[in-house]
């Protein structure tokens, strides 16, 4: 009867690592089995720990995680640092939002699309930077919606060619700035005759560099007028940094504001000898840096069209702070430079 039960015992079945048929077979398994045992263990783990390696690497202190994702430079690199955990997507985020730039209509209703996923991006934002490609104006209402909520900004560039065509858009805009509670330390835009602009400016107490631009970028050069209104005295309070045309600064620029700036940018706009003699007398004593572009309509080809070295407005004005130096040539005709 033993003899038949036995014929007719179940097959061993296998459990994890283990052949058992019962928990005594289990313990007494022979020595070669349990050296097996351990090998196809440590295979099982080794295979175990590359599939987890993310995982692994996040026992790392959090610290030294942070300086990693702060060190990468690559955004497609950022971009894919968001999918590996919670803790890298929201450090990755951080970096891939900290700096926005949109180059029209579908960038920005994109933007839009990101902030609505997860409002908090807004907040990363220190840097924002939108440029009309021309066929931004569609888009003009989505982006006025997303500049209140940009609440740690300190960079803003608009440069809307509307505004110059649309009064009404160029008001919407404007209306909008005075509406944000950012603190912005650098602002480029236009300077358009729309009035709204000196409010916002007003408010910005922290602006250290201002860029200002009385006709849009591209224009052909030419007689360029003024925005028609000053600088208020007690506005830009820190301001250093001024680029800008001549335009600007002749009508909008007066004291205590030319005793402030150090560092003066006017290559938006070409400017002539008598322009840059009479900006360099109202700011040169304290100029750190000048740039400037000189305008030289050449009618023919000779030796007698040269270029002079921009040596003569140091005869005539006083610069005794100044330590950099940056001037660009255009030549107005068709004879190109070499020939020259």
């Amino acid at each position: 009867m033993r003899a038949e039960c036995a014929r007719y015992r179940p097959a061993p079945r296998r459990v994890g690592l283990y052949f058992q048929s019962d928990r005594v077979a289990n313990r007494r398994l022979p020595q070669q089995t349990r050296t097996r045992t351990k090998r196809r263990r440590a295979i099982q783990q080794k295979r175990a720990l590359r599939c987890c390696a993310p995982a692994h690497y996040l026992r790392l202190p959090v610290e030294l995680l942070l300086l990693i994702i702060n060190a990468v430079e690559s955004q497609s690199t950022l971009a894919a640092a968001t999918c590996v955990c919670q803790t890298f997507q929201d450090e990755a985020e951080r970096l891939l939002y900290r700096k926005v730039s949109l180059h029209g209509a579908n960038d920005v209703y994109a933007f839009s699309e990101a902030l609505a996923r997860k409002p908090r991006r807004a907040s990363f934002v220190r840097s924002f930077e939108v440029k009309d490609d021309g066929r931004i104006a569609p888009a003009i209402p989505k982006l006025l919606s997303i500049l209140p909520r940009l609440t740690h900004l300190t960079h803003l560039a608009l440069y809307l060619d509307v505004c110059f065509e649309d009064a009404t858009r160029s008001h919407d805009v404007l209306r909008t700035l005075n509406e944000c509670t950012f603190s912005l330390q650098s602002y480029e835009g236009y300077a358009t005759r729309d009035r709204a602009l000196l409010p916002f400016l007003a408010r910005q107490r922290n602006i250290e560099l201002l860029s200002a631009r009385t006709q849009p970028i591209g224009s052909p050069s030419g007689v360029v007028a003024g925005p028609g209104w000053v600088l208020p005295p007690d506005a830009l309070p820190r301001l250093t940094c001024l680029a800008t045309d001549f335009a600007f600064f002749a009508t909008s620029v007066q004291h205590p504001h030319t005793r402030s700036i150090t560092h003066l940018d006017l290559s938006l706009e070409p400017l002539l000898e008598d322009e840059l003699f009479a900006v360099l007398r109202d700011v040169g004593s304290q100029l750190v840096s000048l740039k400037y572009e000189r305008d030289h309509r050449i009618v023919g080809a000779g030796d007698e069209h040269q270029v002079d070295p921009p040596v003569d407005f140091f005869r005539v004005a006083a610069l005794p702070r100044l330590k950099f130096l940056d001037v660009a040539d255009r030549i107005s005709s068709g004879v190109s430079a070499l020939d020259l």
